[in-house]
């Protein structure tokens, strides 16, 4: 999560795609967990690189974080309606995204 924000490019890019592809298969609870150790912010920084390849990587993890969080929410309404779009707020990505 760490080389995913402070690397240069290539490690970014590279821990990204790192990221991005088990969220996908991952359990809810697992991807909670990486939400909370801040993956969603190296999605973040991937956004604004010059490779489209990267971007949408970025968007793909940011998107399986998303479905996985609106699993989360189906099983505790206390994080109606979706878990994760409160960090996705904090992080600004809603406004890199639209």
């Amino acid at each position: 999560v760490e080389l995913s924000c402070s690397a240069d490019f290539e490690i970014r890019k590279e821990a990204v795609w790192a990221l991005s592809n088990p969220l996908e298969v991952a359990t809810p609870e697992q991807v909670a967990q990486l939400v909370h150790q801040d993956c969603l912010r190296g999605f973040g920084t991937a956004l604004g690189a010059d490779e489209p390849r990267v971007v949408l990587c970025a968007l793909e993890g940011v998107r399986h974080a998303l479905d996985k969080g609106a699993e989360l929410a189906k099983l505790n309404a206390a994080l109606a309606p979706n878990a994760f779009h409160g960090y996705l707020n904090q992080l600004q990505l809603v406004e890199k995204i639209t």
